[in-house]
C-alpha cells in the first residue's frame, strides 16, 4: 500500500457514452480496471520518473479510443530507512 507521501498522479476525464468498465494504463500495462461511471483515478507509480497513461472505455467486447496522457519529472519514491536500536551492538 502506497504511504500518502509518495508522489500521485490523479487522472480526470469525462465519460461522455456508458460504459461496462474503465481501464487504466500506465506505461503499456494494466494499472486498474473502473466502474463504467468512474471518472477520477489516483495512481502511486511505484518508480518516478516519467509514465504514460491511457483511459479507455469498455462495452462488451468495444473499446473506446484511448485518452492518452505523459506525467514527467516525478520525484523517485524512497524506501524508509532502517535504524536498528535495541540491543546495542555487540550484545546479541
Amino acid at each position: 500500500m502506497p504511504h500518502r507521501a509518495d508522489p500521485a498522479v490523479v487522472l480526470l476525464w469525462a465519460v461522455t457514452e456508458s460504459y461496462d468498465s474503465i481501464e487504466v494504463s500506465r506505461d503499456g500495462g494494466t494499472a486498474d480496471v473502473l466502474p463504467g461511471d468512474a471518472v477520477k483515478y489516483t495512481d502511486h507509480p511505484p518508480a518516478g520518473g516519467s509514465h504514460a497513461y491511457a483511459v479507455q472505455g469498455v462495452s462488451g467486447s468495444k473499446t473506446s479510443d484511448a485518452a492518452t496522457c505523459r506525467v514527467a519529472n516525478l520525484p523517485t519514491n524512497q524506501p524508509p530507512a532502517l535504524v536498528i536500536l535495541s540491543p546495542a551492538q555487540g550484545f546479541i
